[in-house]
């Protein structure tokens, strides 16, 4: 007894040392925000490169808080350093230090994204094959999960409730500073180099992305395609919010058609986004005087600098809204043809097991809907051993958008013996063994 009692204490201290050791680096790691500064306007030369030697003194130190054990300081660490990159100096000597951040996953993404904002963090990305396989990614599906973070972090900022705690490593919280800001779209960054408009016009991403706006501009019905004119709407508007990115606009002819969306939609969330999307295009002259044609126009500071807020010369044309309707008709036609309802069922408990299953095609639910199915499968296994109940999973797996790895976690969901039982049973009962006297 007295041995179990000092193996326990030991483990108690022993987490309790690793629990007050990773509170003092992430003090540590917080303290080093306040030694990397920007320069100051009056500061002399010698003055502006002390302030470089401390910045990069600070940033070395950073990097290595990158492989920290504690996931929150390796956040933090990403967090200041990106803010770090808004002075060009500090991009360089971060881009210069190669930083490896594939241990990170969706962590280190803001960092690599900044990375994009010049030519020397262009190539480096290029080099590690960063870009075109971040670029592949966006375009087959990143879009329209771009769109659910950017509805949720405007939903979470209009709603009068406090938001969710955020825990250490949880991607699919928004933090209250980030409730309403819009986050780093991937080709607003690769628009801002030359290097990477000519990747752009090579894969021929903007052009696809125009004539999906323009075939699909007042969809209403098919909520997947409102969502894909959203990701194109906005990745549209990034791209042509760069100086480099702007004569995509032109060449593509598509501001008249996002005009037309902001004005004439029946869908007021794809509505409201032209509107941002129009915002986002006169932050270039190029963009303003585009708009200026279609009848918008945008607000400048004194010194001519676009404030990205443009309204339409004649404000009826925005508020404008087409009458509507409602027969009952919408909702139970949408509900027949959902594909969760067509596989739902009458047990409660085998509703809950798919409902979060389709739940998982959304980013911002996967992780609360992960750990539903983890707490499901501990207390009833018996429904995990269900063919039937595989069955109906997989017309979800043919129905929804899932990532690679959430298909692959919903597979493992089931025991193995699940597939083999539906074998034998779509193949029929096995013939009986012929008797001699039979084969003669």
């Amino acid at each position: 007894m007295r041995q179990g009692g000092t193996s326990s204490n030991h483990s108690w201290e022993s987490f309790n040392g690793r629990a007050e050791g990773g509170t003092a680096r992430l003090f540590a790691t917080n303290h080093l925000r306040s030694l990397i500064s920007t320069t100051s306007v009056g500061q002399t030369p010698s003055q502006t490169q002390q302030s470089n030697e401390t910045a990069e003194w600070a940033i070395g130190l950073l990097m290595t808080q990158l492989y920290d054990p504690d996931v929150e300081v390796c956040e933090t660490a990403v967090k200041i350093l990106e803010e770090a990159c808004n002075a060009t100096h500090n991009l360089e000597y971060v881009v210069k230090r190669r930083p490896q951040l594939d241990h990170l996953g969706e962590i280190g993404a803001p960092l690599l994204l900044r990375f994009l904002s010049t030519s020397v963090g262009y190539h480096y990305l290029n080099e590690l094959d960063y870009i075109n396989r971040e670029m592949d990614d966006w375009f087959h599906g990143r879009n329209d999960s771009y769109v659910l973070t950017v509805e949720a972090s405007l939903a979470r900022a209009f709603a009068d409730e406090e938001p969710v705690k955020k825990r250490p490593g949880d991607i699919n919280v928004i933090d209250r500073d980030m409730m309403g800001i819009v986050p780093p779209h991937f080709y607003r960054e690769l628009a801002r180099t030359s290097e990477g408009c000519v990747l752009l016009r090579e894969k021929g991403h903007f052009d696809q992305f125009a004539w999906f706006i323009r075939e699909h501009a007042l969809a209403d019905e098919d909520v997947e395609i409102v969502t894909k004119v959203k990701g194109c709407l906005w990745a549209v508007g990034n791209i042509g919010s760069m100086p480099f990115g702007a004569p995509f606009l032109d060449e593509a002819n598509i501001v008249e058609s996002i005009v037309k969306i902001a004005e004439q939609s029946p869908v007021l969330t794809l509505k409201g986004t032209a509107f941002f999307v129009l915002g986002l295009i006169s932050k270039t002259m190029q963009g303003l005087e585009i708009l200026l044609e279609h009848g918008w126009d945008g607000t400048t500071t004194t010194m001519g600098d676009s404030l990205g807020f443009c309204v339409p010369l004649q404000l009826g044309r925005l508020f404008s809204l087409r009458p509507w309707v409602h027969t009952g008709d919408e909702t139970n036609a949408s509900s027949r043809s959902s594909p969760l309802s067509s596989v739902i069922g009458d047990d409660p408990l085998d509703a809950k097991i798919l409902s979060a299953i389709a739940n998982l095609n959304n980013h911002i639910l996967e992780g609360t809907s992960t750990k539903e199915l983890n707490r499901l499968k501990a207390n009833h296994v018996a429904h995990f051993q269900n063919s039937d109940l595989y069955r109906r999973v997989m017309t979800l797996l043919e129905s929804y958008r899932y990532r690679q790895h959430v298909r692959r976690y919903i597979i493992d969901l089931f025991d193995k013996s699940v597939v083999e039982r539906i074998v034998k049973e779509e193949q029929g009962p096995a013939e009986p063994p012929q008797s001699p006297e039979d084969m003669r």
